[in-house]
């Protein structure tokens, strides 16, 4: 006689210990370390988007030099930096407003429509940042000779710094450019040990 073994189709009752969420307490805690990190995470982002903010910043305003000092040498004549508002002429008093490159046949205080050549321009900057001019306040056009040489630049002997800052003045992501009498540059972070011929253009 053939036996027959039959086999249970009957699912396995799941334990109700195994059906269980999360507790109230479990998400709390959940949840509180998750505001913990982002606590910690949230300044740090915030930092590096306003390092490599200003850096971007600092770099565009040091191309623009190194390109009007290269200008300059290349045509044997003055080529200006200057801020501009208005993509055109010598106009604004800071240099987040943008500025223009320009050659400077006649050696003129400003952009002179009809005789100096405009080379290029660049637009305000749409952040809060701001730009000084370190010791020497208030510079609002840089000219390099036929030399290289920053014209303007050469009577102290200690060059020029440009600061660029956020307004919420993060020393961390303040980026400064230090251009000398003989129209060399470099960028600088804040609190950088000055080169001698800096005088009292330091980075802060």
């Amino acid at each position: 006689m053939t036996s027959v073994i039959y086999q249970s189709t009957k699912h396995p009752v799941r334990s109700l210990a195994r059906m269980k969420g999360f507790s109230l307490i479990e998400l709390m805690v959940t949840l509180g370390v998750a505001i913990i990190l982002a606590a910690i995470a949230v300044p740090q982002y915030n930092t590096t988007m306003q390092t490599q903010r200003t850096v971007a910043e600092i770099t565009a305003l040091s191309n623009a030099m190194q390109y009007a000092r290269s200008e300059a040498i290349k045509e044997g004549q003055m080529v200006s930096v200057c801020v501009s508002s208005d993509g055109a002429t010598c106009t604004g008093t800071t240099w987040q407003q943008g500025w223009i490159i320009y050659s400077n046949p006649t050696s003129a205080a400003a952009y002179v429509s009809g005789t100096s050549i405009l080379l290029k321009t660049q637009a305000a900057f749409i952040t809060t940042d701001l730009f000084t001019t370190g010791a020497t306040a208030g510079v609002t056009v840089v000219n390099f000779n036929r030399d290289g040489f920053g014209v303007n630049l050469s009577t102290t002997n200690t060059g020029l710094l440009f600061r660029v800052y956020t307004a919420s003045t993060n020393s961390g992501a303040t980026r400064c450019l230090w251009i000398s009498a003989t129209g060399n540059q470099y960028i600088q972070k804040a609190l950088a040990t000055p080169l001698t011929e800096q005088g009292a253009n330091k980075c802060v």
